[in-house]
């Protein structure tokens, strides 16, 4: 049978010489074309489990900063007792407009930002709305409230959650979820024994001025019952846990909220 000319096209160039430049350069760009259309069709299959432990992780950190994280039981099956909700941060009240569920509070496309003028956590831009999480008991009263908070430390932004007993004035738990600062010093943020000092820590002072501090030496001070020790070594990431928290929990943040939530869980 005789050849076709594409056949013989195939035929010359496999006979040609491997030393040939044109042919190391063929094989190279066929194998490069190979491994990008692998790469792409890897990203776009597991997407939706990326996606869904994205999901499980964040939940998990929600867990365990409330305290009920339970490693026996699945995390979808602990996180039905925790209702998400979402805050307006421009009017203070609970928006009815916006599915929690598939909000995404750092999305500027859905979520409009405004630039700070005074911005001693340094996140540049604050959200319109925030995405809060309310934990029920079992006689489905609320008995924690978690807050997102983020703001720099000395190398990166820090990602974490803080949860409130339901007098909105005592701290439960504080957990960073991501965050890049320095081994074995600012990644102390995450170890739980600093941690653990957050617990029963209070916010606020009786006339509502916010109290709350990262400084050396804070659980010695007059003042200890609001502040939590520096990190040896860690004093940038320790201050920028101090200002992002003093946002969140001020009157830039969540503090006119709390004010307001406060009343409703008392009537």
């Amino acid at each position: 049978m005789q050849d076709t000319p594409k056949n013989n096209f195939i035929h010359k160039w496999l006979e040609t010489s491997p030393d040939k430049p044109s042919k190391t350069i063929t094989i190279a760009v066929g194998l490069c074309l190979v491994c990008a259309m692998l790469v792409a069709y890897s990203a776009i299959s597991l997407r939706p489990f990326q996606e869904a432990n994205a999901l499980n992780d964040k939940r998990k950190n929600i867990l365990e900063v409330a305290g009920i994280f339970n490693p026996t039981l699945s995390i979808e099956e602990q996180f039905n007792g925790i209702e998400t909700r979402i805050v307006d941060l421009k009017t203070q009240q609970f928006d009815q407009t916006l599915n929690p569920l598939k909000f995404d509070m750092f999305d500027e496309s859905v979520n409009p930002f405004s630039t700070l003028k005074h911005d001693p956590a340094k996140i540049v831009k604050k959200p319109r709305y925030a995405t809060i999480y309310l934990v029920n008991n079992d006689k489905n009263q609320i008995e924690t409230v978690i807050l997102p908070v983020y703001g720099y430390g000395l190398w990166s932004t820090m990602y974490g959650f803080i949860a409130l007993n339901t007098d909105l004035n005592h701290i439960k738990g504080l957990k960073f979820y991501q965050q890049g600062e320095t081994p074995g010093l600012g990644a102390e943020v995450d170890n739980p024994r600093w941690r653990n000092l957050w617990i029963n820590k209070k916010i606020f002072d009786n006339n509502g001025n916010i109290k709350v501090h990262v400084s050396k030496g804070a659980s010695l001070s007059e003042n200890a019952q609001y502040g939590v020790d520096a990190i040896s070594g860690a004093s940038m990431t320790s201050r920028g846990v101090h200002n992002l928290l003093r946002f969140w929990l001020g009157d830039n943040g969540f503090k006119a909220f709390l004010q307001q939530f406060k009343k409703e869980l008392d009537s």
